[in-house]
């Protein structure tokens, strides 16, 4: 599906911020520490059982909570803050 598609887009767009905008980088890592400790270890968790190495968890939280959550991410994080990653992604996000 073509929704899918420019998820998928958004989410590497997310990654790119991360790594080329110190600014973008740090007001996510602001956000981070806005998640309970207990939910950032499930969501770290669950995206270490899906391969990732725990160098690019900061990295793919954020890139999940700010474009899109996949099912696994759904039942843990509120609603209230996933909201805030993704308003903040829309502030770089300029089309």
């Amino acid at each position: 599906s073509t929704g899918g598609d420019i998820t998928t887009l958004k989410h590497e767009i997310a990654h790119g911020f991360w790594y080329t905008t110190p600014e973008y980088k740090k007001e996510m890592k602001l956000l981070l520490k806005e998640i309970p400790k207990d939910k950032l270890k499930k969501i770290f968790k669950t995206l270490k059982d899906m391969k990732y190495c725990k160098e690019v968890l900061e990295d793919e939280t954020q890139a999940y909570l700010s474009t899109g959550l996949i099912d696994e991410l759904e039942n843990i994080i509120d609603k209230k803050l996933e909201l805030k990653f993704r308003k903040l992604f829309k502030k770089y996000y300029v089309k």
